[in-house]
């Protein structure tokens, strides 16, 4: 039973899938069982691998230790998991420790018995040891699922074709741009960029990396190589033949549609950046439909494959499937936007923030490609296409379709004359063929999806989040509502003591009881003012305390927010939604509360009505549902302009924060008129849709007051004839007039209380939107390191960097060691990656391949704020607050002495020009440092990242801003400033960066040459160069 049971895990491993029944009963046959206690090492660092092990039961940690002697989890490995496959081959030592993470079973495979299987066939060894010596092609094969269905012989049929080509250096072309295509490539190790010719100059268009593969277009297309791939760094490939590679896809269509995807968006980038959108006109080839394909398929097979059919939320009335929609924050949302509704539509409940930091969305927006990327994360099949409108017809919906050159839009629903669409920007929209054709690119994009999405976590109720604000305030809200229920009980009073006075006092002429009733509204009138007076100060108290408690909160998740959240993000859009925070107040303190106290009260007062007579109660009560039904047609259009609203007020507000802070370039460039009418502009849209919205509002007001004279003129009439009939007293029927008046209130506050819920929902979500982004670190977790003080040794070891998978790498394979004390210095063109590294190296971003060791510790391991509390961080442009000079260098170190700050000044060439001030180091500055030179501001800033005395130094283009005599103090204390400290200077001058003990020149995000000032200028490469334009590299 163990025996067969160990089979069936063996036929999951791959490199022992391909084997015959017979030979994989015999290899099972050949593993030993060993059982291993809690906490127990099954491996211990430093020793030699006997055995290929696999966990038959239980689970393993894979450890390693930090400098300080911590271990760290490196990876845990569950059943049916696998390791030391590489020492079958070779004599290895565990480079980490494996040790039982809970009661463990292994089974374990002895090296001899599997040097004796081999020998007895061959074939056992040759295609394991391709399998794992190439860690890149099983990178490639899992890029593609139909690889996952293969059985092993036929994956091993596809590893035998594959050839090793020679070895690429630096700089060398595997095939250049029109060359002929003959091969298929993927790449085994190394990095490659794709270089195209533009304007005569050759141009890196993007960069591949270790299991990418290219050469697929020139074979697919029959035309000669539309780029050329030129190797970055030393480069390993494996291809396939072109005949052989027809083969392959012309046997598996769902990898030709992989491959043909990669294609089409690529073509769509292409156009995108050219601007060349006449072709959607055309009539042109399309790639198969996957429907098409799946038939196709099973044509040849013989098998039908059973489709994934997920659940779908949202049927509408009579049945019909009503489409989501998921309105954009920001007009670069639409991709995200449109992704969002794909997954609500097929039944998973999921942010638009989760799905733009999937998509990479940044303030351009996001590329087909980055999106086609997040649905596959997601879990659906994506295909992009270039088509007709006549194929569009056949093609599943709903879709994503490029529109108008910058936009994204879900088409849902299409017949040959119109088209039906989901616009995140203007919501939903019915066109005609002719005026859809007008806008549409003819990209569009088809998502299918798989069983993958039923992992997809859900966003829960926006509204949830907040009700723990509200949590420490219960008892005090208990109290409100009993108030509110006191006054309730008091309100009552008002129609009885009039049907008292109407019936008894004045038909009998009673003034004693008439006196009794006088005393008991007074006594009542003052119980409800005080206990009016009391709620209404425990609803302002409770609701600036949860106010607090909740800006306080967002804002603390604001600051601890990475900095590429900050990068695409627009700060008046950031503002607007501190504003959110008073409408979700309201609703958790005061409206909730009415809600409640005003279903009681109607409850109550509903009774009370009926008890004088149903026949009236029943006219009130058919009023009431015409003015329900006024709400449910207002709702949706409140709804709709609403968002419009913020969407157009936080254009406006972000623009005028905007021009503000670059008020100096606006006047430069004598551009005040155009700024505000651009401004005005935008508030003129803002103050429309304001308009609107109010104007909608008094529609809505006008119909619900025409109700409520038609019910009172109603309510008089047949009231008179009851009381004619005798059915009521006079007093019965104004006392039941007084509580229809009563009553009305709470029923529209009711149905009121739909739109204020509404828009409280909508606040959520625009706060959820910002507290949905992951900080940059959690608090609730202590698994980070916190840095003891550090010497200043820095290693960089094959550092890459993208801002998404889908993007291109920024940085490429950077490795380079700084010493404790050294200065380095970093030049290059713009846009080389300069400023990137010192990004990685403050931990703003994280690298995207590769390790950063500072001390050697491991950055990802460690804490950011110990790090930054040790570095001194000065930019070319900095930010100084509102408050005095020396409030400013004490930022980071409000403990700091006196005599520290004078120290710090006076090594920044700060401290005679604050002495000249008149009131010193107190002298206040404005905002942004209005009132300082440039040159004064940056070395306030210098002084500033000084006083804390960091053990790493960083100068990125900081004396940029200087004057000639303000840099030559600064070089005078040069010395003295890098003076045991580690130290990176990114500068264009020669005279900063010739001193240093160390320069590294980049280029597109490789490191072209490191050495001092004098060995880069005996070389005479790109340094040499850029000094001799004076280093003006920008």
């Amino acid at each position: 039973m163990v025996n067969y049971e160990l089979k069936k895990v063996l036929e999951d491993i791959p490199f022992f899938s391909f084997l015959e029944e017979n030979l994989l009963a015999e290899i099972a046959g050949c593993f030993e069982f060993k059982t291993y206690g809690l906490g127990e090492t099954v491996l211990k660092s430093g020793d030699m691998v006997e055995f290929f092990y696999i966990v038959f039961n239980g689970r393993a940690r894979l450890i390693d230790a930090d400098p300080a002697g911590k271990e760290i989890i490196l990876k845990t490995f569950n059943k049916g998991d696998f390791f030391g496959e590489e020492s079958l081959f070779k004599e290895e030592k565990a480079n980490n420790t494996i040790r039982a993470a809970s009661d463990l079973v292994t089974a374990k495979l002895p090296k001899k018995d599997f040097i004796r299987l081999t020998q007895a066939n061959k074939q056992i060894g040759e295609y394991i040891e391709t399998y794992t010596a190439n860690q890149s092609i099983q990178t490639f094969l899992r890029k593609f699922s139909i690889f996952g269905s293969l059985s092993g012989k036929e994956v091993s049929h596809w590893l035998k074709l594959l050839m090793q080509e020679p070895v690429f250096k630096t700089g060398g072309f595997v095939f250049r741009e029109g060359d002929r295509g003959d091969k298929f490539y993927i790449i085994v190790s190394g990095n490659a960029e794709v270089i195209r010719n533009i304007e005569g100059e050759d141009k890196v268009v993007n960069k591949l990396e270790a299991g990418q593969f290219f050469g697929e277009m020139a074979l697919i297309t029959e035309q000669p190589r539309l780029a050329g791939i030129r190797a970055s760094s030393e480069l390993k490939l494996v291809s396939i033949s072109k005949e052989h590679f027809k083969v392959m896809i012309g046997k598996y269509p769902e990898l030709n549609e992989k491959i043909n995807n990669v294609i089409s968006m690529y073509q769509l980038e292409k156009s995108k950046i050219a601007g060349d959108l006449a072709s959607k006109k055309q009539e042109i080839r399309t790639i198969p439909l996957p429907s098409e394909l799946r038939e196709k398929e099973q044509e040849k097979t013989g098998e039908i494959k059973e489709e994934y059919i997920p659940r779908k939320k949202g049927i509408g009335i009579l049945g019909r499937k009503r489409f989501p929609l998921v309105k954009q924050y920001d007009q670069t949302d639409c991709g995200a936007a449109c992704l969002t509704m794909i997954c609500k539509y097929y039944g998973k409940n999921v942010s638009l923030t989760g799905i733009r930091d999937m998509a990479n969305v940044n303030q351009q927006g996001a590329s087909l490609l980055s999106i086609a990327h997040a649905a596959e994360q997601l879990g659906f099949v994506t295909k992009a296409v270039k088509t007709t409108y006549d194929r569009l017809l056949q093609t599943k919906l709903p879709a994503i379709l490029h529109w108008e050159g910058y936009h994204y839009i879900i088409v849902y629903d299409i017949n040959k004359k119109a088209i039906k669409i989901a616009d995140p920007g203007m919501g939903f929209r019915t066109l005609k063929r002719k005026e859809f054709v007008e806008g549409w690119t003819g990209y569009a994009m088809t998502l299918e999806p798989t069983k993958k999405i039923e992992d997809i976590e859900e966003t829960k109720s926006s509204l949830q989040r907040f009700i723990s604000f509200v949590m420490p305030y219960k008892w005090l809200l208990m109290e409100v509502v009993l108030l509110s229920l006191l006054i309730t009980l008091f309100g009552l009073a008002s129609p009885i003591f009039t049907q008292l006075i109407v019936d008894d006092v004045v038909v009998h002429q009673n003034t004693y009881l008439l006196n009794t009733i006088l005393i008991g509204m007074l006594v009542i009138a003052i119980f409800t003012t005080l206990s009016s007076a009391l709620r209404s100060y425990l609803i302002v108290h409770i609701g600036n305390k949860i106010e607090l408690a909740m800006l306080g909160q967002f804002y603390k998740h604001i600051l601890s927010l990475p900095m590429h959240f900050f990068g695409v993000r627009k700060v008046g859009d950031i503002l607007t939604r501190f504003s959110e925070s008073n409408k979700i107040k309201d609703l958790l303190t005061g409206n909730s509360v009415s809600i409640f106290i005003d279903f009681i009260m109607l409850i109550v007062y509903l009774i009370v009505m009926f008890n004088y007579s149903a026949k009236l109660s029943a006219v009130v009560l058919m009023f009431s549902l015409l003015f329900g039904v006024l709400t449910l047609i207002f709702n949706p259009i409140f709804k709709k302009m609403s968002i419009k609203n913020f969407v157009n007020e936080a254009s406006s507000e972000s623009y005028l924060v905007e021009s503000i802070s670059g008020v100096g370039t606006l006047k430069s460039t004598v551009s005040e008129i155009t700024a505000r009418w651009k401004w005005e502009g935008l508030f003129s849209k803002s103050l429309k849709s304001r308009f609107k919205f109010a104007m909608a509002t008094a529609y809505a007001e006008s119909l619900g007051e025409l109700l409520q004279t038609l019910s009172t003129m109603v309510l008089l009439w047949y009231g008179a004839h009851t009381v004619i009939k005798g059915e009521l007293t006079i007093g019965q029927l104004m006392a039941f007039n007084s509580v229809v008046g009563m009553v009305m209130g709470p029923i529209n506050k009711l149905f009121g209380m739909c739109n204020e819920l509404q828009a409280a929902r909508i606040s959520a979500d625009r706060l959820n939107d910002i507290y949905d982004i992951k900080p940059e670190e959690d608090p609730r977790l202590d698994n980070l390191i916190h840095l003891p003080r550090i010497r200043g040794h820095i290693r960089f070891d094959n550092v890459s960097f993208a801002y998404s998978k889908a993007d291109r790498l920024i940085l490429s394979n950077i490795s380079f060691e700084a010493f404790p004390g050294q200065t380095i210095a970093i030049v290059g063109r713009s846009g080389s990656g300069k400023t990137t590294i010192v990004n990685l190296l403050t931990k703003f971003y994280a690298p995207a391949d590769g390790r950063i060791f500072i001390d050697n510790y491991d950055t990802t391991q460690i804490s950011a704020g110990s790090l930054r509390r040790q570095m001194g961080i000065v930019l070319q442009e900095n930010f100084l607050f509102n408050g005095t000079i020396k409030e400013n260098i004490l930022t980071g170190s409000p403990d700091a002495p006196y005599s520290a700050v004078i120290e710090a000044a006076t090594m920044a060439a700060a401290h005679d020009f604050i002495l000249s001030l008149p009131m010193g180091y107190n002298t206040p500055i404005g905002e942004r440092g209005v009132g300082l030179s440039g040159g004064q501001k940056q070395r306030i800033v210098i002084a500033r990242a000084l006083i804390a005395n960091p053990r790493i130094l960083i100068f990125d283009e900081a004396t940029s801003a200087l004057d000639n005599e303000s840099e030559r103090a600064i070089q005078n204390n040069l010395a003295a400033i890098t003076k045991d400290r580690t130290t990176f200077i990114i500068a264009h001058r020669l005279s900063t960066v010739r001193n240093a003990d160390k320069i590294i020149v980049m280029d597109q995000g490789i490191v072209i040459e490191t050495g001092s000032h004098d060995d880069l200028i005996k070389k005479r490469g790109l340094y040499f160069h850029l000094t001799s334009q004076s280093l003006s590299l920008s």
